[in-house]
């Protein structure tokens, strides 16, 4: 009986120990895989990214990132990238045959500041709020708050958003995306994102129709809890 007990207690000890090194190497694993380091060989500035001529080991390729102080030398640690085949920058005058769209992306290496909120490509809160913003909604309209107190009511339904521009990225998935703000929020949901094919400039103050979708997966880390889709501008003077 004690031989028994001895034998069952051994393997009970070798599986948990088992379990916990495969957890440990798993874990490793998707750190190792998610962790990527390049070294900035070449910088060309837009009004609205930084392009970036990088080499990561043996490879070099180019990036694009939100405009920022990045220069030739620097070392910058991200952990995913959107890849864009035949991507035209119109100010460059340049068609990149193989470009990677990156957001997370800094000078320090993520594993270090993994307890930080790293925002996904486009995804929600990827700004702060901005001061002194007070929108009004149309009267046929809705406010952020609303929107997103009430989205299960909107989802899948053409709604009217007016408010500021926060930030504004062209030609990307086919298409334009718009950050705005009206001052109000709900549940630290305070900015909403809209695809478009209209051009929009920073602080512009911008009304937008277009049909809410709700946990809208675009792939490679581009997700969103709500976003408004095919959105049409609409000229207030009229």
């Amino acid at each position: 009986m004690k031989l028994k007990f001895f034998l069952w207690t051994g393997f009970a000890v070798f599986f948990l120990f088992s379990c916990q090194k495969e957890a440990k190497q798993a874990l490793q694993s998707r750190t190792a895989v998610n962790l990527r380091t390049v070294i900035v060989e070449d910088v060309a500035q837009t009004s609205s990214y930084t392009y970036l001529k990088v080499k990561e080991d043996d490879q070099t390729y180019w990036m694009a990132v939100s405009k920022g102080e990045i220069q030739t030398g620097d070392t910058l640690y991200f952990s995913g990238a959107l890849e864009m085949k035949n991507f035209v920058s119109k100010e460059l005058k340049k068609t990149f045959d193989k470009i990677y769209f990156v957001q997370d992306i800094g000078k320090t290496p993520i594993a270090a500041i993994h307890h930080l909120p790293v925002p996904t490509s486009h995804g929600r809160n990827i700004s702060v709020p901005k001061e002194g913003i007070a929108i009004a909604p149309l009267s046929d309209g809705i406010s952020i708050a609303a929107l997103y107190a009430k989205r299960e009511n909107y989802a899948n339904k053409f709604i009217k958003v007016r408010g500021q521009v926060t930030k504004f990225n062209a030609n990307i998935l086919g298409r334009n995306w718009v950050h705005i703000q009206d001052g109000t929020s709900d549940s630290g949901n305070y900015e909403v994102t809209i695809t478009t094919a209209d051009q929009a400039t920073m602080g512009e103050m911008v009304t937008f129709e277009g049909k809410v979708a709700l946990n809208k997966d675009f792939g490679a880390g581009y997700f969103y809890e709500l976003i408004v889709e095919d959105g049409k501008k609409l000229d207030e003077s009229k």
